[in-house]
């Protein structure tokens, strides 16, 4: 059961649906702002570059300063790609 609209919605349910709402119209900088906020680096990178590839790089440089202690194959991408 969905509490979207009610005092009873979880945050990250309000986030969502904001996030939603942004990239129905067209707001791309705001729906990558608030999946970054989600921890959904993935869903923001794709969208990052309809900003601009400086937006994009910020993103990708704050999910590898996130993934900063992780020593997995995907970490290591992530800062390649981050520069």
């Amino acid at each position: 059961m969905q509490y979207y609209g009610t005092p009873y919605a979880k945050k990250e349910d309000r986030l969502l649906e904001a996030a939603n709402l942004y990239l129905k119209s067209g707001q791309l900088k705001e729906y990558c702002d608030v999946m970054v906020l989600l921890g959904d680096f993935e869903k923001a990178l794709c969208f990052a570059p309809s900003v601009s590839i400086e937006f994009w790089q910020k993103i990708a440089e704050m999910q590898a300063e996130k993934e900063a202690g992780n020593v997995s194959e995907e970490a290591v991408e992530t800062c390649l790609m981050a520069n």
